[in-house]
Formats: C-alpha cells, sequence, structure tokens
C-alpha cells in the first residue's frame, strides 16, 4: 500500500510540474549608449530545460550599430559544454547558433553577450528585434521581448535602463527596418504624459490601422506594425499626442514603405 501511495504522489508530483513548467523566453535591453562608444547588449533566454540547441536571429538598424562578435563568456553557459557559432549575416543581422557538446543545460539567464560598436549619432536609436528564436529547433518567437539602443550624450554607463530613462523632448523615429515585409517597428519619445494617437494611412489618406490611442506614461516607447493583410505601397503613420489640457502638444508623420 505505501508502495502504491508512494508512485501515486510521485505521478501527481510530476505531472504537476510538468503543467506548471514555462515555455523558454528570450528578451533583449532597451539600453542608453554614448556615440563612437562599444558595448556588449546581453541576451537573455529563461525556462530552459535540457537544452540541445538554440538558433537566434537579431536584427538591427546598421545606420546606427555594427555587430562584432558575440561570447560565452560571462553568461550561464561559459563554464557548460556548449559552443556557440556567429554569423554576421547582410548589414543589420546577426546570427547565434548554440550547441551542446555533452551535458544538457537546465535554467535561466544572459546565454551571451553580443558586441555592437555604435556608428550613430546622438539622438538616434536602433530597435533589437528577434526574427528568429527557435530552442530545441521548437520556434518560441512570440515569447521574445525586443530592445532598443538609444544613442545620446550621457555620462551614464550602458547599464542606464531605456525605460527609466525620461527624453526631454517629443520625438517620432524612423521606422525600421524600412522597407519592410509585413512587421516593421515605430519608436517615440514622451517627455510627460499625454493622450497618445498612433495612426497608420495608406497614400490616399485613409486610415489603415491604429496603433494606439490610449494616455500613456512618459518615456521611450515602441510599437510593433503588423500588416500581412496589406498591400505593398507607401504608408504614412502619424503620431499625436494631447496633454491633460487638451491642447495638442506634439504631432509629426513619417513615410514608411511596405514591399511585399
Amino acid at each position: 500500500m505505501n508502495n502504491i501511495l508512494f508512485s501515486i504522489s510521485t505521478y501527481l508530483f510530476l505531472s504537476f510540474n510538468t503543467m506548471i513548467m514555462a515555455d523558454p523566453s528570450g528578451s533583449l535591453p532597451n539600453t542608453t549608449v554614448n556615440p563612437s562608444t562599444s558595448i556588449s547588449v546581453p541576451l537573455t533566454v529563461n525556462s530552459l530545460v535540457n537544452l540541445e540547441g538554440m538558433d537566434i536571429w537579431i536584427m538591427y538598424n546598421p545606420n546606427f550599430l555594427t555587430a562584432t562578435s558575440a561570447v560565452l563568456e560571462g553568461g550561464i553557459l561559459e563554464n557548460q559544454s556548449y559552443g556557440l557559432q556567429v554569423g554576421l549575416l547582410s548589414p543589420g543581422f546577426v546570427k547565434l547558433i548554440f550547441f551542446a557538446n555533452q551535458n544538457l543545460f537546465s535554467g535561466s539567464g544572459v546565454v551571451a553577450y553580443i558586441n555592437l560598436s555604435v556608428i550613430g549619432s546622438a539622438g538616434s536609436s536602433s530597435p533589437l528585434t528577434f526574427t528568429k528564436f527557435d530552442i530545441n529547433e521548437t520556434n518560441f518567437l512570440s515569447n521574445t521581448t525586443n530592445g532598443c539602443i538609444v544613442i545620446q550624450n550621457t555620462t551614464q554607463s550602458a547599464d542606464y535602463l531605456f525605460e527609466d530613462a525620461i527624453p526631454n523632448v517629443y520625438a517620432l523615429y524612423q521606422n525600421f527596418p524600412n522597407p519592410f515585409n509585413n512587421i516593421t517597428t515605430i519608436s517615440y519619445d514622451l517627455p510627460e504624459r499625454g493622450y497618445v494617437l498612433m495612426t497608420i494611412y495608406n497614400i490616399e489618406g485613409q486610415v489603415a490601422s491604429i496603433l494606439k490611442n490610449e494616455s500613456e506614461s512618459p518615456g521611450r516607447k515602441q510599437l510593433k506594425w503588423d500588416a500581412p493583410d496589406l498591400s505593398s505601397g507607401v504608408y504614412f503613420y502619424q503620431l499625436s499626442v494631447m496633454t491633460s489640457n487638451t491642447t495638442r502638444s506634439f504631432l509629426k508623420t513619417n513615410k514608411l514603405l511596405l514591399l511585399k
């Protein structure tokens, strides 16, 4: 009887832990750096279980950043039996392939550092966007959180967090990538709380999509526009911000190009 109870308890325990086990997820940071410097960007992956391999692609703006290398040193895989192959693809893409040599790792943390040279001037920024995130040959791209690097003159270190920075002025940045196929990222700055309306218009001035229509706190913001059902062509994205006293504080429109 005791053996039966023990077996049942063990089965329930293992079943419960299997049910609550989270899928792997990945994230890239939001940070601020000085012009003409270098930065090591941590790539964080959580909820790894018996890691056999990872295939991760990251996109950035080559007008402002240049990827030079990526390393395991300093991360959770440094002293594990893993190798890393780095592919610096066409400008703006870096490909990371992790593979197990012996024992399989389980855990969470920074798996690698991506080294980037900053070539953009102060006031520019580059999204850091996952375009592929395969763990053990399974796609978990929907479980990723993208980051952004803002280039500005600051005495703060590269650990200065993007979301903690309150910009001094309103700004609407050029989307990236541009031209794009289906998905692009739009970044903007809010120096104060306001009601934000981000609207996409087609070439005829008709509303194609509304990406944001709500009050937002100050900070540096990002939106993704996914346009799988729209045809190729020129579109416009417009940021309108109303402050609490119902006066318009900012209005700007930029052009983007959808190519399929």
